[in-house]
């Protein structure tokens, strides 16, 4: 029994050493190379991001909340990349996969944003176009109904005819 008490006292002892700052490194410890992996995908989805905010922007879309996300995951990069010169790789994994999350369906709502914006601008032009063409030609039946009507009173020579 005293045996027993002694490891589980042991055991505690352990177990608040280990989660001391600086005494342990963490159970999922992260590496030089998969921080510096988890980095690179994260700056070729802000990559990606900025492309399609700015085609969503070419477009014609409002982008000013994809800005501000595409800001946060930029800002997230920036402390991942700040960690990594650290040999922080751990955060650096941390900050990165961050970002990462961030921007997963990022790309998606830019994009859809995107074509909702061309659709747009495509309706607009077909409205302009159509009605444009609806109004000319409208002019011009108008014209030829207002030239038959002042031929027939006005008659061939341009004197008025009193209808006899």
């Amino acid at each position: 029994m005293l045996i027993a008490k002694l490891l589980v006292a042991l055991f505690i002892v352990c177990l608040a050493f280990s989660s001391l700052p600086g005494t342990a490194r963490s159970a999922f410890a992260v590496d030089e190379a998969d921080a510096q992996a988890l980095i690179d995908q994260a700056q070729g989805f802000i990559v990606s991001g900025y492309e399609a905010v700015a085609g969503a922007d070419k477009a014609g879309a409002n982008v000013t909340g994809l800005l501000a996300v595409l800001n946060n995951a930029s800002d997230l990069l920036s402390r991942a990349d700040l960690a990594f010169l650290k040999a922080d790789f751990d955060s650096a994994a941390d900050f990165a996969s961050r970002s990462v999350d961030t921007l997963h369906a990022f790309v998606n709502e830019a994009s859809v944003l995107r074509d909702n914006a061309e659709q747009s601008r495509f309706r607009d032009l077909m409205v302009n176009v159509v009605g444009s063409i609806l109004g000319t030609v409208a002019v011009f039946v108008s014209s030829f109904v207002v030239w038959g009507e002042l031929k027939r009173k006005y008659g061939y020579g341009g004197s008025v005819s009193d209808g006899s």
